[in-house]
């Protein structure tokens, strides 16, 4: 009885000792799984700078990019034609511990871009500092310089719009168009080419004396003033050349009597 008391002991010794060995391996590859991709993948331990100039010069703020793929692992923008230098470029690092790209892959092609048009390739990059001048290609030359020219003008331009009056209110919309004066090709700060309205009911006043006082309305008053006037005097004055006519008449056939 007591030998499997013991035996008993042992075996609980030997299965629990056992169950903290496997803890203690997972949580260690749990860790070490941790550290090597975080965030920003290896490259927090194996980082991939890359630095360097351009030539010919191009303008300060023009665009370059560092592709694996279709997958853009880098970007910055262009300082007295170098990049890199500050601030510092990395390269993002893939996750191959997840199926979606992300980011470079030892041995990669990375294809090196201005403005968006493909310039040069590099085979492979390795981990630390990854010095990389860049001479544009004379075939390509024309193609920079206009793209980065025209990307300059939009940084630099500043807008100057000019609207024309609002519209009349239909279906409670007005519109109106805004032109800029320089073409700058932005719509930042562009005012609204459309507003709500309201079409208000016309109430009808109604009309009063003085809208009907108009100055054909006065020179015909006083006309029929006038001719009232007039007439009234050359009745009366007939009425009046009548009455003597007549008193002279008549004392003419007094005095015949006599």
């Amino acid at each position: 009885m007591k030998q499997k008391i013991n035996y008993l002991k042992q075996a609980r010794g030997f299965f629990l000792t056992l169950i903290f060995a496997v803890v203690v391996l997972i949580v260690t590859v749990n860790a070490v799984k941790i550290s090597q991709h975080n965030i920003v993948g290896k490259a927090f331990y194996n980082p991939i700078q890359v630095y360097g100039t351009i030539e010919p010069a191009l303008p300060d703020g023009t665009k370059i990019s560092f592709k694996a793929g279709d997958v853009e692992i880098a970007s910055t923008v262009l300082n007295n034609s170098m990049y890199g230098y500050d601030p510092k470029l990395f390269f993002k690092i893939d996750d191959e511990t997840t199926l979606k790209r992300e980011g470079y892959r030892e041995g990669d092609v990375v294809k090196f871009y201005i403005e968006d048009i493909e310039i040069a390739e590099f085979s492979y990059c390795a981990p630390g500092m990854n010095k990389k001048d860049i001479n544009i290609p004379t075939s390509k030359r024309v193609e920079v310089s206009t793209k980065t020219a025209k990307a300059d003008i939009e940084r630099t331009c500043r807008p100057v719009l000019q609207c024309g009056e609002w519209s009349e209110c239909v279906n409670n919309i007005q519109t109106r168009s805004c032109i800029d004066a320089f073409e700058c090709g932005t719509e930042e700060g562009k005012p609204e080419e459309a507003r709500e309205c309201r079409i208000e009911p016309v109430v009808e006043e109604p009309l009063g004396i003085m809208d009907f006082i108009t100055t054909e309305w006065i020179l015909t008053v006083s006309l029929f003033i006038i001719l009232t006037v007039s007439l009234i005097f050359l009745i009366r004055k007939a009425i009046w050349i009548h009455k003597i006519r007549k008193y002279t008449k008549r004392k003419g056939t007094v005095k015949k009597k006599r």
